[in-house]
């Protein structure tokens, strides 16, 4: 029994580790998932920000040279805006800190590629100096230096959430690493255990084989003392006592009913069959009859 109980409690242990071990697993993947996010969101403020510069390096050098090379790109550019918009969007909607700055940094990237596209239509349709004059007023500039400000703030929040989160991780990677651990050495104790048991099984059995003979004997002893118990006082009773089968065979009588019949001992007796013979045979088919709604092969005693 105790090592039934053993078994099923480091079967228990086993099992919660086991638990526990696989919330810790999935923690750490979601952990892994959210550094791998903030690394996305950083990756594309960065290509926000670079291609914003590219399109104000194409604006202005289009203005100063009039080489219409320099528009290729500031219209990739305005093309790639167009494009990590929307994925930056997406990326930041889990965050409603970065979603308001989002807003703001839309706006701003708004601002400044309506300025360079009419700063380009300036210069086609007004000529250089009018174009550049439009420079000089400095909104373009203005709205760059908000954008960097606006995606440095952005960036900032960022790295806060990848410090936490890389924390969490390390946290999953401590607990995931302990958990593994641990359960190496319970199943190093559980293949001890199971190995004690085989070893110690023949001696268990042994043992319990040895009680059970014990026990075996014991309950022999005390039916055969009822037996002898029953024997003394039916041997000894004044009055006759005999024990018969339903159908009338007798199996037993004491020496009082043998002396009271007249015989010498009670086998005389019952080699003589003399219970089986009524003075009145109604009475005996009556007995029979009696023994018989008993629907029992038991004997009967009287």
């Amino acid at each position: 029994m105790k090592l039934l109980l053993g078994f099923v409690l480091l079967l228990v242990i086993l099992g919660l580790f086991s638990w526990k071990l696989r919330q810790v697993v999935e923690e750490s993947n979601r952990d892994t998932k959210w550094v791998t996010h903030t690394h996305q969101v950083l990756e594309s403020l960065e290509q926000v920000l670079a291609t914003m510069v590219d399109i104000e390096t194409g604006e202005r050098g289009f203005v100063i040279t009039s080489n219409e090379e320099f528009l290729e790109p500031f219209q990739s550019g305005i093309e790639q805006i167009g494009r990590l918009s929307p994925s930056l969007d997406s990326l930041a909607a889990d965050n409603p800190v970065q979603q308001r700055h989002l807003d703001t940094l839309d706006a701003f990237v708004k601002l400044k590629m309506d300025r360079s596209i009419e700063i380009v239509r300036t210069l086609k349709s007004l000529g250089a100096e009018a174009a550049m004059q439009m420079i000089r007023e400095g909104t373009g500039k203005r709205s760059m230096d908000q954008i960097r400000s606006r995606i440095e703030m952005m960036k900032e929040e960022e790295r806060r959430l990848l410090a936490s989160r890389l924390e969490a991780a390390s946290a999953s990677k401590t607990a995931t690493t302990f958990l593994l651990n641990s359960s190496v050495v319970l199943l190093f104790a559980f293949a001890l255990f199971l190995f004690i048991s085989i070893q110690r099984y023949p001696a268990v059995l042994e043992k319990s084989k040895r009680e059970l003979e014990r026990q075996v004997k014991e309950r022999t002893a005390q039916l055969a003392a009822s037996e002898r118990n029953y024997r003394d006082l039916s041997e000894h009773a004044l009055v006759g006592i005999y024990r018969s089968t339903v159908k009338g065979e007798i199996l037993y009588v004491n020496q009082a009913l043998a002396r009271m019949l007249g015989f010498d001992s009670p086998g005389e007796l019952i080699r003589e069959g003399v219970l089986a013979r009524y003075h009145n045979p109604a009475d005996r088919q009556r007995s029979e009859e009696h023994t018989s709604e008993l629907q029992s092969p038991y004997v009967i005693s009287y």
